[in-house]
């Protein structure tokens, strides 16, 4: 299992003062309105906030959701592969976390200026502290098996124990392949919108784009489900394989051109959303 922790400098904060402003100016009570003031601007946070952002992306497109706490399954081959990716986002992220430290006090000095009255020193800690609040973490760990439990107590109980995590893991993995599956038919649905507002439009003399990620999309997503299904399920990967052969290899200047390929698309598109519709996991044992 794999998670990205992160934690960048609050670029807002509320301001009494502002709110007692607001209030006033619209002949509000004060205790009903609150505002907050802009202590870094976005390009002042952007450079390291995209780096973790583009290490999330990628860890999003080759992995499947464990928990609700950020943790991700991601096969051993597919971690060799994108960890040094994710390694140098980590360290950009730190680089930009240096500029953001050399140039603190110009930060400061311009909040002064676009704030006037509702600056506030107190709002703005030392470099240092500020150097603190900024965290990028790249954190793995095994799925627990039961087999690696250190209980001791009654018999009946360390069994119980063992069944709760083989059915924990026996349901997370049936949930990420349901992911993927839900991957597919968001991806393909979206891909079918596209291009069937786009066939609809031309085929009135109306004006419309075209974006080539109608196709691109769905070609990125197939490549990447072998990575995805963590399970190994082969009728996952068939079906991978199919959409890739009936869409996902297909050019995309040449849907845009074509309204026969458009419509053979689109027909396509819909014949496969309703297998995927009707398809089951293979079991987990």
């Amino acid at each position: 299992m794999i998670r990205i922790t992160s934690s960048l400098p609050g670029s807002r904060k509320q301001s009494k003062a502002a709110a007692k402003d607001a209030a006033d100016a619209n002949n509000a009570e004060a205790s009903s309105v609150t505002a907050s003031v802009v202590l870094f601007t976005n390009n002042d946070i952007k450079p390291a906030r995209d780096q973790v952002r583009q290490a999330t992306d990628v860890l999003k497109a080759l992995t499947v959701p464990w928990n609700n706490d950020g943790w991700r399954i991601i096969q051993t081959g597919t971690y060799q592969e994108v960890y040094p990716s994710l390694k140098n986002a980590r360290a950009n992220f730190y680089d930009a976390r240096d500029a953001f430290i050399s140039s603190y006090n110009d930060k400061v000095e311009d909040a002064k200026r676009r704030l006037t009255y509702l600056f506030n020193s107190a709002d703005f800690p030392s470099p240092r502290e500020i150097g603190e609040s900024f965290g990028f973490e790249i954190e793995t760990d095994a799925i627990k098996d039961a087999s690696d439990i250190r209980i001791k107590g009654p018999v009946e109980f360390v069994r119980q124990v063992e069944q709760e995590i083989v059915s924990r893991n026996k349901r997370k993995l049936e949930e990420a392949q349901a992911d993927v599956v839900k991957r597919l038919i968001e991806r393909i649905s979206e891909s079918v919108g596209s291009i069937q507002h786009y066939h609809d439009k031309v085929s009135v003399g109306e004006r419309s784009a075209f974006y080539d990620s109608a196709i691109t999309g769905i070609k990125a997503l197939c490549t990447a489900i072998p990575k995805l299904n963590i399970t190994k399920d082969a009728k996952l990967n068939e079906i991978g394989k199919l959409v890739l052969q009936e869409i996902g290899e297909l050019d995309p200047k040449t849907v845009k051109d074509s309204p026969t390929v458009r419509e053979t698309v689109i027909r396509k598109g819909t014949s496969l959303l309703d297998k995927l519709q009707n398809y089951s996991p293979q079991p987990v044992n």
